[in-house]
């Protein structure tokens, strides 16, 4: 099936790249009578190492699912990118940093000397840091954004009253100890919380 044939009863024959290969025998008996019969072999590919990651992108703290897809494999080495490593065969890596890291799967065959390498990248996002002041006067607070790498801001004031200004002014009506919270975002819509609890 491959341009390449045998002479005998018993014959062997190296296929050199996968494929399906139709192949034909040819016989002749004793007293010059000639029959034949067909069939076809089916060569599989070699060992190749593949692999699915989700996500491929976010924010830190990011944990990402690896799902092996090599094919006649049956051992694994895993390196993260980040120092890290792991023999399962679909592992799950937290990326606490943020960074691009290049992730390398070895799948190796059964023999052991037989082996297929793939990378691919996870690109991990900073998240931003959520912090803030206040000033009082009166009945009337003035909060100061401290944060860092922040393109948003949601502001609860701990008495029904919201904002998304980056610096408001809240007037409170009533006596009482109010918990603050501020809740930043950056431009990869990357989060962080922060809760001062009685901070009016």
């Amino acid at each position: 099936g491959d341009g390449a044939s045998g002479i005998g009863d018993t014959v062997s024959h190296i296929y050199q790249s996968a494929g399906t290969y139709a192949y034909q025998v040819n016989v002749t008996d004793v007293h010059g009578c000639g029959g034949n019969c067909s069939g076809a072999v089916i060569i599989s590919t070699r060992l190749k190492a593949a692999f699915i990651a989700s996500p491929t992108s976010g924010c830190s703290r990011l944990n990402v699912n690896f799902i092996n897809k090599s094919i006649y494999a049956i051992t694994y080495l895993w390196d993260f990118g980040d120092g890290a490593s792991s023999i399962l065969a679909s592992p799950s890596h937290y990326y606490s940093n943020p960074g691009t890291y290049t992730v390398t799967l070895m799948a190796f065959g059964a023999t052991g000397t037989d082996s297929s390498t793939v990378t691919s990248q996870i690109f991990v996002y900073a998240s931003p840091v959520a912090n803030f002041q206040a000033f009082i006067s009166g009945d009337t607070a003035y909060l100061a954004d401290n944060s860092v790498d922040a393109l948003t801001w949601q502001w609860n004031f701990g008495d029904g009253g919201t904002s998304n200004l980056q610096n408001p002014i809240h007037v409170y009506s009533g006596n009482g100890n109010y918990n603050i919270s501020l809740i930043v975002s950056n431009a990869y819509g990357c989060i962080d919380t922060t809760v001062k609890p009685a901070f009016i």
